[in-house]
């Protein structure tokens, strides 16, 4: 069976039930070994059609779609998050105070970056651990977590950002437009977005090309003020403030590539 059957045969399993054990996948084709299964499922996760869950896998529904653990939106468009991620870092100075948002855009940016005695600052609890665990001095801000997206929003959130300043600040969102710029299907991150760029000198946003063209319920940034990286070009990149196109440059595996817990 060539890899494009067994992943339609796949698909086809997924569909029957909400979740699927990853012993029931692997029982179900007793003559294609686990190792290849794995890496079909791993194949549909970066296209977005399955999620990888502890255990198993399902089929995302609509608002899953956006509302992904981390470590199944790790998996997606894994090469241009590094491409901009890596064009990000290198924006940082020593001694600069970051803000970093929760998005799996934004998560990799902590493992490129070469400045010294640099600050960050997170409303996000996986970027958090992973700061932590790299070595940089971190501030953690509080609020209501947002399940697995490991996001905090609300007032409290809202209240502590605005008492902050930040040199740099990246973010990412679900849309990016020519008509309506940055936005996201959250009113509480679109607020957050909004107040993290009053308080930075300036604000990037990494938004790869599978982003490009959607917009959803609130606007979290106007095309004229919002400066893009992105991993490849677009018709509408004279209506921003900036658009980056990050280059591809060699990097290094990520480390949930080589196997390592993203947190």
């Amino acid at each position: 069976m060539i890899a494009e059957e067994r992943r339609n045969a796949l698909m086809g399993l997924l569909t029957q039930s909400e979740y699927t054990s990853l012993h029931t996948i692997f029982s179900s084709f007793p003559t294609i070994s686990p190792s290849t299964l794995r890496r079909d499922l791993q194949a549909l996760t970066a296209q977005g059609r399955v999620i990888l869950l502890r255990g198993g896998a399902k089929l995302p529904d609509e608002k899953e779609r956006y509302d992904l653990p981390i470590d199944s939106k790790l998996l997606i468009h894994t090469r241009a998050k590094k491409r901009m991620a890596a064009c990000a870092a290198s924006l940082v100075g020593d001694s600069d105070v970051i803000y970093l948002d929760s998005s799996s855009s934004v998560y990799p940016i902590l493992q490129y970056i070469k400045a010294k005695d640099v600050t960050v600052v997170t409303s996000g609890i996986y970027t958090v651990l992973r700061a932590v665990k790299l070595g940089f001095r971190c501030l953690a801000i509080g609020g209501e977590v947002r399940g697995d997206v490991g996001s905090v929003v609300g007032s409290e959130t809202e209240a502590q950002l605005r008492g902050l300043h930040f040199h740099l600040a990246f973010m990412s969102a679900n849309g990016l437009s020519e008509r309506h710029g940055v936005t996201t299907p959250h009113a509480g991150e679109a607020a957050k977005i909004r107040i993290v760029r009053e308080r930075s000198d300036r604000t990037f946003f990494l938004m790869d090309g599978s982003k490009h063209g959607l917009s959803f319920t609130y606007r979290a940034s106007e095309p004229s003020e919002s400066e893009i990286i992105s991993d490849c070009r677009a018709e509408f990149e004279g209506v921003f403030r900036s658009y980056r196109v990050a280059e591809e440059d060699g990097l290094p595996a990520a480390p949930w590539e080589d196997g390592e817990d993203a947190w």
